[in-house]
Formats: C-alpha cells, sequence, structure tokens
C-alpha cells in the first residue's frame, strides 16, 4: 500500500513529465513553424501527405532528379507510381536519410538515387543551404540527429558549426516574419498538402521553360580512365550502398545526361566501378544519348538540367528500362488511381503551351545564329547594328580616341539605341561600354569594367570579359584580346553570343566625312 505522501509524489511525477511532455512538443512546434519555408524544401513535406504505401519507386536527389524526371508521365506511359523525393541542391551524403524519412511512410519496391551528386564538383561541406533543404525538413527525431552528426564527422565540421542544425530554432528563431504567414502555419505539423503551393507538379516533378545551346559543351561521351576520388566523395558512397546491402533496400544508381568535363566522365567511372563491387545496378543515361534522342542544342536550360523537352525524353527511355528490368506494377486502370489521369491531362495542358513557348525561343534563337552570319559579311553599318540590337547577344564597346566627323541626326538616332551618345562620341576621354539587355554600363571616367557573360537564366562564369583603356585599349574574352588598331579611330564593338558563349562578330563603327555610320571588319 502506498502511503499518501507516496501517492502524492507519484501524482507530482506524473504532472511533470505531462508538463515536460507538452512544453517539448509546443517546441517541436516552434520549430517547425519558424523554420524557412523557401520553396526549395517543400518537396518533403508535401511527400509526406501522400497516401501511405502507395508509392512503387521513390528517386532521391535534387535538381538532378526534379528537373528530369516526370512521374505523370512514367505513370501514363508505365503505370508507374514515383515520387521526387529531391529537395534542391541536396548533398549526396544525405542520402540515407532521405532513405529513411520516405520508409516512415512508404515501402517502395525501388530506390532511384542519381549519382551525380556524388561528383566531386558538386560537393559542399558546409551546413547550409542544401544541407538545410533536406535536414531542416525532417522530423525531430534521432534519424535526424544521426543525420546531422554523420555530415558533420564526414566533412571535419566542430560540433559548434553544427549546433544550429541540432536545434535549428537557433538558427531561425529570429525569423520573426513567420507568425504572419499562413504557409508556416500549414508547417507548424511539418506536413503540407500540395494545392498550397504551384511551385511543384504532382509527385515533386519541376518542368523548366528555358532554352540554352550546348552542343560545344558536351565531352565526347564515353570517356576512358578512372578519376581519382575525394576521401568524403568515396566514403559516402561506399557507405550507401552498405547500408542498402545489409538492409536488403532495392537500389538503382543512374546518371543523367548534362555536359560534363572530362574529370567528371571519369569520376562516373570510378562510381560505376564500386557499384559493381557491391551488384548494385547502375543505368549511366549518357550512353543512350541516340536511343534518348537528346539533343544538346533544344533540350537543356543550363549545363547540367534539361528543359520539358529534354526532360519528357528522359522520363520516357527511364520509364522503359524500369518496366523492362524491374516487376513493378502497372496501376492504368486502376480505379484507386484514377487521379492521376486528371493529373497528368492538366500538365499535358501546361505541357503544350510551354513547348509552343520554348520552340519559339529555340527559332529565335536559331535565327540569331543565321543572323550572325549575315554580320560577319554585310557592308551595311544599319544592317550591322540592327541584328546586333538583340536580347541573344551582348555587346563590348570601346572607343580609344575621339571620332573624327559630327555624327548625322540619323547616326545619333540609331547609335542612341546603344547608348551611345554625341558626347560619348566625341569627348577627347576615351569610352568603354558593356550593352546587354537592360544590364547596361558606359562610362568615361572608369578605365576597365570586367564580367562574365549574362542571359536570361543568370551569369555564365565560363566566358569572362573585360574592357580596358588603362594603357593599351583591349576587350578581352577568357584571355584573348578582341581589340585591333588595324583601323584608326571608330567605336570597337565585339558582339558576344549568349546561347554559345562565342563571339559572333567583331566591328568597327566610324562616321564619314559628312557624319553618315561606316563599318569596318
Amino acid at each position: 500500500m502506498y502511503t499518501i505522501f507516496q501517492k502524492n509524489i507519484i501524482k507530482r511525477l506524473i504532472e511533470f513529465i505531462i508538463f515536460m511532455f507538452l512544453i517539448l512538443q509546443t517546441f517541436i512546434h516552434l520549430t517547425y513553424l519558424f523554420r524557412n519555408t523557401n520553396w526549395d524544401k517543400l518537396n518533403i513535406p508535401i511527400f509526406r501527405t501522400e497516401e501511405k504505401q502507395t508509392v512503387d519507386v521513390a528517386f532521391i536527389g535534387g535538381s538532378n532528379v526534379y528537373r528530369f524526371w516526370n512521374p505523370l508521365q512514367a505513370y501514363d506511359e508505365q503505370g508507374i507510381i514515383s515520387y521526387n523525393y529531391a529537395p534542391s541542391s541536396t548533398p549526396a551524403a544525405t542520402t540515407i536519410l532521405a532513405i529513411q524519412d520516405i520508409y516512415e511512410t512508404q515501402s517502395p519496391q525501388l530506390f532511384v538515387v542519381d549519382i551525380r551528386k556524388f561528383l566531386s564538383i558538386h560537393w559542399d561541406t558546409t551546413m547550409n543551404g542544401g544541407f538545410r533543404n533536406i535536414v531542416d525538413a525532417q522530423n525531430i527525431n534521432l534519424k535526424r540527429l544521426a543525420a546531422i552528426e554523420y555530415y558533420r564527422k564526414l566533412n571535419n565540421l566542430s560540433v559548434k558549426d553544427a549546433i544550429s542544425e541540432y536545434v535549428d530554432i537557433i538558427y531561425y528563431h529570429n525569423n520573426t516574419e513567420a507568425l504572419a504567414t499562413e504557409l508556416n502555419w500549414e508547417l507548424s505539423d511539418n506536413q503540407m498538402e500540395p494545392e498550397l503551393t504551384d511551385l511543384y507538379f504532382e509527385n515533386g516533378f519541376y518542368p523548366n521553360v528555358v532554352h540554352l545551346f550546348l552542343d560545344k559543351y558536351c565531352v565526347d561521351y564515353p570517356v576512358e580512365g578512372i578519376a581519382e576520388l575525394r576521401k568524403e566523395v568515396e566514403t559516402s558512397l561506399r557507405d550507401l550502398l552498405e547500408y542498402c546491402c545489409v538492409n536488403n533496400i532495392p537500389l538503382l544508381l543512374t546518371a543523367s545526361p548534362f555536359a560534363m568535363e572530362e574529370k567528371s566522365a571519369q569520376e562516373i567511372n570510378a562510381f560505376r566501378e564500386i557499384a559493381e563491387e557491391y551488384n548494385i545496378p547502375f543505368y549511366d543515361m549518357n550512353y543512350c544519348y541516340d536511343e534518348m534522342g537528346i539533343d544538346f542544342r533544344t533540350d537543356f536550360y543550363d549545363t547540367e538540367h534539361v528543359n520539358i523537352l529534354g526532360a519528357r525524353k528522359f522520363t520516357s527511355l527511364l520509364a522503359s528500362y524500369l518496366a523492362e528490368h524491374y516487376d513493378l506494377p502497372d496501376h492504368r486502370g486502376d480505379s484507386k488511381y484514377d487521379y492521376w489521369n486528371s493529373e497528368y491531362k492538366e500538365y499535358c495542358e501546361y505541357e503544350r503551351n510551354s513547348i509552343i513557348r520554348l520552340q519559339g525561343m529555340i527559332d529565335e534563337k536559331e535565327q540569331m545564329i543565321e543572323n550572325e552570319k549575315i554580320m560577319r559579311n554585310t557592308q551595311n553599318p544599319i544592317e550591322w547594328l540592327s541584328i546586333a540590337n538583340n536580347y541573344n547577344v551582348s555587346l563590348l564597346i570601346l572607343r580609344e580616341k575621339p571620332l573624327s566627323a559630327e555624327p548625322s541626326l540619323e547616326s545619333l538616332m540609331i547609335l542612341k539605341t546603344f547608348g551611345l551618345s554625341r558626347d560619348s562620341l566625341l569627348n577627347e576621354s576615351p569610352y568603354i561600354g558593356y550593352y546587354s539587355g537592360e544590364s547596361r554600363f558606359a562610362s568615361m571616367s572608369e578605365k576597365e569594367y570586367s564580367g562574365v557573360l549574362d542571359n536570361m537564366w543568370g551569369e555564365r562564369d565560363d566566358v569572362k570579359y573585360s574592357i580596358s583603356v588603362e594603357n593599351t585599349p583591349q576587350i578581352i574574352i577568357n584571355g584573348k584580346n578582341f581589340y585591333t588598331d588595324f583601323y584608326k579611330g571608330g567605336v570597337h564593338i565585339v558582339v558576344l553570343d549568349k546561347n554559345t558563349g562565342e563571339v559572333a562578330d567583331s566591328a568597327i563603327i566610324d562616321l564619314s566625312p559628312i557624319g553618315d555610320l561606316e563599318i569596318y571588319h
């Protein structure tokens, strides 16, 4: 028999446990509430709302997955039910965490991991950016803590470096805007209904409707040789394969097509050898350009990601491969999945409109290539300048000395389009300028201007330029000087094609004695 005193102690203890439990639950929900809700990580909370035990194939990765694989198309063509568990910029070393989280609600018959995240060029040793996109979307539990500790040790980070990940509200505690944001409140239980955002199509596909020519960037594939892998890269890959083998997790490694350099191709060769050691299948789709029908001139929007045209080709081939090599159920005709049909019809309408817009971009750029041929041969300065006035090109402009004639009114009207005024033509001070649509620079006081080629999807670090009148006038593009003094005077203009990154033409615009435009190639 308990004494009254003992009963009171037990009662107080139970009350304390309940109180601490409520405090913990409040803390957890506050953590979820205050976390960052950028679109990069919303894919995971949406995944948790999927009906349990319905996903047959789980794709794991980042943009190397959600830009390529279209689950709705795969369902329409092969009846496969799949999902892209793919927050943006997901580090390769979080793949085991992704598998564990998926198993909380689903039991896929196959996990597909795109190997490109393991490439050295993508390896990130920080605990921000892509790492936060996946880890800060996780439920607070021991699996999350173990994943943080694994990542920390793998990249030789201190506990101090990771403290705001162990307790991520430390990092987000100043995010008071969350209290006034409907999306944050929806995520206070770390789940979100997909209809609350239009950032993703059903099941994590995020197509792109932009275009970039890539023919000169793709290394001739296949490439011989095997690259030596960074220790962290090889360790994380072997740990993943070991984990899947020990736990009988069905895994397929893939390598999606991209404009790779030789070292990346040789690293993929190393990945293939390691996968063979563990008897893990590896489907390198860079061997399948012809079979896939992939066209590097039309099907990409940057050097690493396909646009909506490339995604259709990629998905069609990989879906056929999965249907042929794995015993996956065909859910077409199953009334339980009728909503996939309606979702796909909605997507097709979007795709049709997007392809029309994308094809227009492609046609314009093809026309620009033809126009550049005209530029290089025309002796008509007005025709040349009209072609140069195009958002597909950037102009690097340098005038060393004042022009020797007074420009006519017609000449000034034409040159004004490129930011060239009467003063910029006749002033004693040298003139440098950069003209690229909305991005413009002009100066008669600055001696140098430099940067990287810009286009509609961002900056291209592979094309660097500088314009200088410091000592010897120069227009440098990737180390080569395109300024020439064969003709003394005039305005030197170098035309850079934003799509190919190549010099389309280099010419000198000058004035005749009566102020009319003249051109010299």
